[in-house]
């Protein structure tokens, strides 16, 4: 019974988190710089080098500069919205993995890396335009970086209620085999929520 009610729960997070972003539009197309220059968010990148994301770039011990103008479509309007980065080397550790500076309408918004790949744009989306920089160190490993980037909606719904079932599954899973009792309160509680979102999907 136990186990049933474990699997069950961890299809339904894998379903919850297909949800999460039901909105998404890819953005390819940057001017770019080699180089770490200070003024690299803000300065004239008119001679700037074009790119069209999803090739690779052997970023190992380098630097470069990505700007771009996105403009929000209307199908995200009032909506949350957020920039996705990927490089390629998700899953690895944080000490050889690409490290970015991200920057907002030229102020810093915040850092990335392997733990924080999103930079919130709008929580009420309205058809904004940003002007995007991120520098990018490529980090201490060898090989190739693959800079994939998107605009995507962030369902606050289906998030609160994935992490309301997350949390407890997790602790669910660490009681099972230890402490069966607790296990099964824990699942009691959340088993009303569980077959709820089950008949939903």
């Amino acid at each position: 019974m136990i186990d049933t009610e474990l699997n069950r729960g961890n299809r339904i997070l894998g379903d919850l988190q297909k949800l999460l972003h039901p909105l998404s539009r890819p953005v390819t197309d940057y001017k770019i710089y080699d180089g770490n220059r200070k003024d690299g968010f803000c300065c004239d990148s008119s001679d700037w080098e074009d790119l069209r994301t999803g090739g690779s770039w052997d970023g190992q011990d380098r630097h470069r500069w990505f700007r771009a103008t996105v403009t929000l479509p209307p199908e995200f309007d009032r909506r949350f919205v957020e920039f996705s980065i990927l490089t390629g080397r998700e899953g690895q550790e944080d000490a050889i993995n690409p490290q970015m500076l991200f920057y907002v309408n030229g102020k810093i918004a915040q850092g990335i890396d392997v733990n924080h790949r999103q930079v919130v744009l709008s929580e009420n989306a309205a058809g904004e335009t940003f002007e995007i920089a991120f520098l990018v160190y490529g980090g201490s490993k060898p090989g190739s970086i693959q800079i994939t980037t998107e605009l995507r909606v962030r369902d606050l719904a289906v998030e609160r209620l994935y992490y309301d079932l997350s949390v407890p599954l997790q602790a669910a899973r660490v009681l099972r085999g230890r402490d069966e009792a607790s296990c099964r309160r824990i699942l009691a509680v959340t088993s009303s929520c569980l077959l709820y979102t089950s008949d939903a999907a």
